[in-house]
């Protein structure tokens, strides 16, 4: 049987308690493949609080919600970055029983096309530097791999990820 088609749609308030579940099981797949723990890693997506979601919502930009089937299956959040140029894309979550049906890539396609409505110039992204399948995902979705660092406030080394965008006009 084929999957439902999926849509995607600007999140609203009443979306927050499911997208935090998406986003922590979304999330706790990566934490098991790379042996993170909420005792070793709490800040970690996959141990998020509502309010550590409430406090990503006020600043990670727009929160964006992929449903199948009537049911939200993935999210993302998408916004501004802080070069004042491009926008980035924070947290994009799809339930692994909803994965490999192209609803990250459809909230990926939905945040360019908000960034390039907004006239930004790049769609950013980091991720686990160790998640070499994620990396390679977004390397065949366009974004070109920018750096490799070990953030002060991190135990673990960040890939940073650039889509460059064609401005609306």
């Amino acid at each position: 049987m084929a999957a439902p088609p999926s849509t995607i749609r600007p999140g609203t308030p009443g979306d927050d308690a499911v997208c935090l579940q998406v986003i922590r099981a979304g999330f706790a797949t990566v934490a098991e493949e790379l042996g993170f723990t909420a005792a070793t890693h709490p800040r970690f997506p996959a141990y998020w609080s509502a309010e550590r979601f409430a406090r990503a919502r006020g600043r990670e930009g727009q929160l964006l919600v992929a449903e199948a089937g009537g049911v939200v299956v993935g999210c993302c959040f998408a916004g501004p970055g802080p070069d004042g140029d491009g926008w980035v894309l924070n947290r994009l979550a799809v339930l692994p029983t909803a994965r490999h049906r192209g609803i990250g890539a459809g909230l990926v396609r939905a945040a360019a096309g908000e960034a390039v409505r907004h006239r930004a110039g790049s769609l950013g992204l980091s991720i686990v530097a160790a998640n070499h399948r994620l990396g390679r995902w977004y390397h065949e979705l366009g974004f070109e791999l920018v750096s490799t660092t070990r953030p002060e406030t991190l135990p673990f080394d960040v890939a940073e990820y650039r889509l460059h965008l064609c401005r609306g006009s």
